[in-house]
């Protein structure tokens, strides 16, 4: 599957959420290719390690989005997340 393709998934048709899902699809794919050959563990984790940051960063974002402007289920999101 393409990058596009994938963007295209976790589109929500939002800038700035539709850029960090982006950004998070290519850090998936590098890590990918980490495990492939092309950098191997300790570029993987280090990756993941950036993942799981940008994630946290991503998720405190879309709930102050939707706080804002006042989606419906918030909770269920948050309690998804």
């Amino acid at each position: 599957m393409s990058s596009d393709e994938k963007s295209e998934l976790v589109s929500v048709g939002y800038g700035s959420v539709d850029e960090e899902h982006a950004a998070m699809g290519l850090l998936i794919d590098r890590m990918r290719e980490a495990l492939e050959g092309e950098g191997g563990e300790a570029e993987f984790l280090r990756l993941l390690e950036r993942l799981i940051q940008d994630t946290s960063v991503h998720f405190l974002s879309e709930q102050r989005l939707m706080r804002t402007h006042s989606y419906p289920d918030l909770q269920g999101h948050t309690r998804d997340h």
